[in-house]
């Protein structure tokens, strides 16, 4: 019967998800989780899948993210207790609760216009794909690819191929379908944190007016991936206040039309 964590000597366990600030459920009396186990914690830093059962529990512990910081630090106090150098695992552990937090955002967003036709489906999965392999075959040529032609060295007309590697394939960081298939930046810190924000920190979602709305980047983005939603925006400080279009506000006749519909009926193409 489960039982909850018994803590540490110092401190009781304030790690649990089914009530903030309260103890993690375990399998035995007496038990503790994985950060009031400090022998199990310095196990799991020093061993790769040890690791990722770290970030997984971090990510759980992030739910309090927003509602209480401190038992998230707490966490990381633990973690550097018997480890100095963590920074990846926190990073990884904030990525992931952005990436949750991003998947729950968007499933709320609803489409106006009929989801695509098989076919124009396939056609945009096909550019897709097209486009990832022309991508991929400029910076890793390889005679796999054989829908592309051979790389040549302009000034020699010498073919060269640079195939990617098991350790580069396994970098590979997709956000979605339709993202580049290249490895993540990996080479220095900066050049990962920018292209974080480019995937997860370039726009933000206001909770208030539920605008989405571009973010800046700055120089804390170098160090932190920021949360996607903000509490307020510019626009909820303005007066009137904005007004937000929704699904329910198109009347029901011009709802779930086809592209081709859509398009004979729009006048104008707003180039944006």
């Amino acid at each position: 019967m489960p039982s909850v964590c018994a803590g540490t000597a110092a401190s009781p366990c304030r790690f649990g998800q089914a009530r903030s600030g309260g103890p993690v459920q375990v399998q035995r009396s007496g038990g503790r989780c994985l950060f009031c186990d400090l022998e199990r914690l310095d196990e799991c830093v020093h061993d790769g899948r040890g690791r990722t059962a770290i970030r997984q529990a971090l990510q759980a512990t992030g739910v309090f993210l927003k509602n209480d910081e401190d038992i998230f630090e707490e966490a990381l106090a633990r973690i550097g207790e018997v480890i100095p150098d963590f920074a990846d695992l926190e990073e990884g552990a904030r990525r992931l609760v952005a990436a949750g937090d991003w998947s729950r955002i968007l499933a709320q967003r609803r489409r106006l216009r009929a989801e695509p036709a098989a076919e124009e489906d396939a056609v945009y999965r096909h550019r897709v794909d097209t486009d990832r392999q022309r991508v991929r075959h400029k910076f890793f040529p390889s005679k796999a690819l054989v829908i592309l032609k051979a790389r040549k060295i302009s000034h020699s007309g010498h073919s060269w191929t640079n195939p990617m590697s098991e350790e580069l394939n396994a970098k590979i960081d997709d956000k979605a379908f339709n993202d580049s298939g290249l490895p993540a930046a990996h080479v220095t810190s900066t050049a990962a944190a920018i292209e974080r924000w480019c995937k997860e920190g370039s726009w933000s979602f206001c909770s208030n007016c539920h605008l989405l709305r571009p973010r800046h980047l700055k120089e804390a983005d170098v160090a932190r991936t920021a949360a996607p939603c903000t509490s307020t925006c510019p626009s909820c400080e303005k007066q009137p206040a904005p007004w937000v279009p929704k699904v329910d506000d198109v009347p029901e006749p011009l709802r779930n039309l086809s592209r081709d519909v859509a398009m004979a009926l729009r006048p104008l193409d707003v180039d944006c």
